[in-house]
């Protein structure tokens, strides 16, 4: 397992966001296991780390990070660059 950790964008309604994130993960047939807020970034679990990555190169305008996977969600909030 992997977390891939993003920023969301603050000029974008989290709706009109979250509808472009869901749209990624049914195009490339991806269910993340779980998606979590930690302040402004969200943490976002994946079984598979090929989807994991493909996501992450995807979506790098929004500051995405490959932690991984024994990284708990508040120690991932502080160590981030």
């Amino acid at each position: 397992m992997i977390i891939v950790q993003v920023e969301r964008p603050g000029d974008t309604k989290l709706a009109d966001w979250f509808a472009e994130l869901r749209l990624w993960f049914d195009d490339n047939d991806c269910s993340p296991m779980l998606f979590t807020e930690v302040g402004r970034h969200y943490n976002i679990k994946f079984a598979n780390e090929t989807q994991a990555r493909l996501f992450a190169s995807t979506v790098a305008k929004y500051g995405a990070v490959n932690r991984h996977r024994f990284a708990e969600p508040s120690e991932i909030e502080e160590d981030r660059i």
